[in-house]
């Protein structure tokens, strides 16, 4: 989906880490990175967002069809 509301914009290497499911926006806090690996250094970091508002339903979709998976799949 190409709108505003499902736009983020990372650095390349953030991007394929979100693309691949290893890090994600907490649906709880869509300003927060979450990591697949609960010990690395931006787990739990803030986005630094300007006026963007994400929207609950693209965070939670990737959140739930990317990231979760992942995660269940390495058992972590």
């Amino acid at each position: 989906m190409d709108d505003l509301p499902n736009m983020i914009a990372l650095c390349p290497n953030h991007h394929t880490l979100f693309d691949l499911g290893i890090i994600a926006l907490d649906p709880m806090n869509p300003k927060r990175i979450i990591h697949i690996d609960e010990k690395s250094e931006i787990h739990n970091t803030e986005l630094k967002v300007l006026e963007h508002e994400f929207s609950s339903v693209c965070v939670r979709f990737n959140y739930e069809n990317i990231f979760i998976p992942l995660k269940q799949s390495l058992n972590v």
